[in-house]
């Protein structure tokens, strides 16, 4: 039976042959102690500072 590979897998390394395969990154990566694309991806995303939301009733009176 093939492995079903994730896709799109964010790692650059596109011909690395664990690739798509979440869990093998996982283990080569903790064996490594080095995070995977996946979390590094997920740390850099949640450390942007997010924009406020504008709201439709904040801009009620203004003329530009």
């Amino acid at each position: 039976m093939a492995l079903q590979k994730q896709v799109p897998c964010p790692c650059r390394f596109t011909r690395c042959r664990r690739h798509g395969d979440c869990a093998a990154c996982r283990v080569y990566h903790q064996e490594k102690g080095s995070p995977t694309a996946c979390e590094r991806l997920k740390r850099k995303k949640a450390e942007q500072p997010q924009a406020p939301k504008t709201h439709h009733s904040d801009l009620e009176g203004t003329n530009p």
